[in-house]
């Protein structure tokens, strides 16, 4: 089956091509409750495992205890879909994990592609940065048009799932932290077998379980 992302879109998100890149996105206490608890997380990631795009990257998912998976549950970010969505349904996907991203080692990128769409209607895929000093560039297209940034700290960006074509050139040097999560029309019907775990729960997760085991 296909679908039309432009369907499910209206007002903001459709007259810009599906794609919206925003500054300051999360409160000031909201950002730095991210920062803080991230911190704690960077030096326990994975490598990926499951991607066919992106290499080099590492990563792990959230807890939905996690003070940043409840922020982005119900927070400023999730106010702001509502809103350029034109869906007062929205809701952040409990059927895709909430995952820390981490562009460090030399090479890591991710190359042009659009987002797999897993609910009907589409789901809002959202990438937040939480720190960049990287060269690395995101791209994405809007229709003819190719648009760069080079992503700021508490910024967002939100990409219609089935809709622009996205990439990020290669590390060279520095390093960019990101968060990504997608949300869902509260209607949304999940289309089963298609998503892949990619990088799984945290080191530091996986050692307490292995230990509440014993």
């Amino acid at each position: 089956m296909e679908y039309s992302y432009q369907q499910s879109v209206s007002s903001q998100m459709e007259q810009r091509g599906g794609a919206i890149y925003r500054q300051s996105i999360l409160t000031n206490e909201e950002f730095k409750i991210v920062q803080k608890e991230l911190s704690t997380l960077t030096n326990r990631l994975n490598d990926e495992t499951a991607s066919t795009v992106a290499v080099h990257r590492q990563g792990a998912r959230l807890a939905p205890n996690s003070q940043t998976y409840k922020i982005l549950k119900s927070g400023s970010l999730f106010d702001y879909i509502r809103k350029v969505s034109g869906d007062d349904s929205m809701v952040l996907s409990t059927n895709l994990p909430v995952e820390v991203r981490l562009y460090e080692k030399v090479g890591a990128s991710m190359a042009w592609h659009e987002d797999d769409v897993l609910y009907d209607p589409p789901q809002v895929e959202a990438v937040i940065t939480i720190e960049n000093n990287s060269d690395c560039v995101t791209m994405w297209k809007d229709g003819e048009k190719l648009l760069s940034r080079e992503t700021d700290p508490n910024s967002v960006l939100l990409l219609q799932a089935g809709g622009p074509l996205h990439c990020v050139t290669s590390l060279k040097r520095g390093r960019r932290l990101i968060l990504k999560c997608a949300y869902r029309s509260g209607n949304a019907s999940y289309r089963e077998g298609i998503h892949k775990e990619t990088f799984g729960v945290s080191k530091s997760s996986k050692r307490k379980k292995q230990k509440s085991k014993r």
